[in-house]
């Protein structure tokens, strides 16, 4: 039995070096600022991937930045930029979506408030997989409506094979320094951006952003063709609401739904993105970060009616509720065959609060959102933490039948740079089946410093029952021995003070089977 344990722990441990091991790739690698960035597969080669992102360069002004990978991200293209209206303005907010023949769009804001304000948000599409990219045609005006409608807009393309298939829709936002009452709104196109249908408002009296300057349009096609839109709502100072409105008809007439309060964090830019499920027609989540169980955690929300009812949300993040870490920046994606991707900011590794260090994880769901298999970390460093006014407020992620890719602004070399990690599937379900027996043994609070609590169920514990506690290199740090006549539920406080910081392996043996689970470390040592 001794051998069998240790030879899994090897297998374990050399299993999850592998895993934290995964490269992370610096997309941009250059001085001064790079942040909020986007990223997508194209559909028709999915070896095929775009990440754009915007870039402070050294005439001072912000680009968009793009590069294209033909080779699942082992090797990128060049950087190319996409062109300002005029030399006065500066860029933001891109985003990038595939058609199912591989032609990509990116939409972004290129605008300028002095000396005059001017400027608008356009679209540019590749037919190439990313490497060039057509003349920048606009899609909304400064002028089209008084409140400019030109701030964070989104995208998506309909790829239903309907009636609309490959129409492109751009959503778009009230500007955030805009005083009056504001707005969402929507264009269309059904000719790959050449042309644009009239500007449609989005909201109305009764689905209103009530008195928010910043809710923008998160959008989403199903494999209907039915489009999604998300957008939040005011109801006080700590309390949001969502508001979903649908359309079959390109904009044309709106339904609107209410999915409820939520609560996201107090003076923080809100996170929430939406998603329609590609095969499952009516399915589509919601996800963003709320404080209801004390402090920031992703959430998410499943409709199955086509955005008119929705589920009580659902915890994603798998770390210890209410312990005091902080997630932040959600993103979600589906793959073409219904494979679901959800992303974001996690200082679990690190301590409470937002000014601390933080990593990427992700969670997977390959039925539809009624399991997920265990968070994994993306980031193999901890950025730390850096204030920033602007600009750093998205990251990004993509799905495929094979492989998870994610984007996102990172410090750890003392500039905001823009990382990539691939991750394949296989890899989640190695550690999906890991994980499993780590149910049977909980852990709080993990990670821990001086002591940490141990909770296990199990009909009998036989003589001979012990906890062993391996570190990272396999070796036996601590035992401890449980009773024969101990049943039921197990509590046990271990003293860990004596620990370094680091990853260790738990494991419970009892008769003929063991069970396991991973804590880590963190008290300075």
């Amino acid at each position: 039995m001794k051998k069998e344990l240790l030879f899994y722990l090897v297998t374990l441990i050399a299993t999850i070096t592998h895993l934290s091991a995964q490269t992370n790739y610096n997309l941009s690698n250059l001085s001064f600022s790079d942040g909020e960035p986007y990223i997508a597969v194209n559909p028709a080669n999915q070896n095929n991937i775009i990440a754009g992102w915007m870039r402070l360069r050294i005439d001072g002004k912000i680009w968009i930045a793009t590069k294209a990978s033909f080779d699942k991200g082992e090797t990128w293209s060049a950087i190319s930029f996409m062109p300002h209206d005029t030399l006065l303005n500066n860029s933001a907010d891109v985003s990038i979506a595939f058609h199912n023949s591989g032609i990509a769009y990116l939409s972004y804001v290129d605008y300028r408030i002095s000396p005059d304000s001017a400027g608008g948000v356009f679209l540019s599409k590749s037919i190439d997989g990313g490497l060039i990219w057509s003349t920048p045609n606009k899609v909304f005006d400064k002028n089209d409506s008084p409140d400019i409608p030109l701030d964070r807009p989104w995208i998506a393309v309909d790829n239903s094979g309907g009636i609309n298939d490959g129409t492109v829709f751009i959503t778009s936002m009230s500007a955030y320094f805009y005083e009056g009452q504001h707005h969402i709104y929507l264009r269309t196109s059904a000719d790959g951006g050449d042309t644009w249908s009239n500007i449609k408002q989005v909201d109305d009296s009764l689905f209103s952003v009530g008195p928010m300057k910043v809710s923008y349009a998160t959008i989403s096609v199903g494999g209907d063709g039915k489009a999604y839109i998300a957008y939040m709502s005011y109801v006080s100072l700590f309390i949001k609401k969502f508001y979903i409105a649908t359309t079959m008809n390109t904009g044309n007439t709106f339904q609107r739904y209410d999915l409820g309060n939520v609560f996201p964090a107090f003076l923080k830019l809100p996170a929430y993105t939406i998603s329609a499920d590609p095969v499952n027609n009516g399915y589509v989540f919601l996800s963003w970060c709320d404080t209801r169980y004390g402090d920031l955690d992703v959430l998410l929300s499943k409709s199955t009616d086509g955005g008119q009812t929705w589920s009580t949300p659902i915890r994603i993040n798998d770390d210890a509720v209410n312990n005091g870490i902080v997630q932040d920046q959600v993103w979600s994606n589906f793959s073409p065959s219904g494979k679901l991707a959800i992303a974001w900011r996690d200082r679990r590794l690190n301590s409470i609060g937002s000014n601390v260090p933080f990593d990427i994880y992700l969670a997977v769901s390959t039925d539809a959102g009624n399991t997920f298999f265990p968070n994994y970390r993306v980031s193999t460093v901890s950025s730390p933490y850096f204030a920033v006014s602007c600009c750093n407020s998205f990251i990004g992620v993509a799905i495929t039948d094979n492989i998870i890719v994610t984007d996102w602004g990172d410090y750890r070399n003392s500039n905001w740079d823009i990382y990539f990690n691939k991750t394949d599937l296989t890899t989640l379900t190695s550690v999906n089946e890991l994980a499993q027996s780590a149910q049977s043994i909980q852990l709080f609070p993990n990670p821990a410093n001086n002591s940490i609590q141990i909770r296990f169920s199990l009909p009998s514990a036989n003589s001979g029952s012990e906890i062993i506690i391996f570190n990272s290199l396999g070796k036996v740090v601590k035992t401890i021995p449980l009773s024969k006549s101990q049943s039921q539920m197990y509590v046990e406080q271990i003293d860990i003070s004596c620990f370094t910081d680091g990853v260790y392996f738990l494991f419970l043996k009892t008769g003929n089977s063991f069970f396991k689970n991973k804590m880590f470390i963190k008290c300075g040592k």
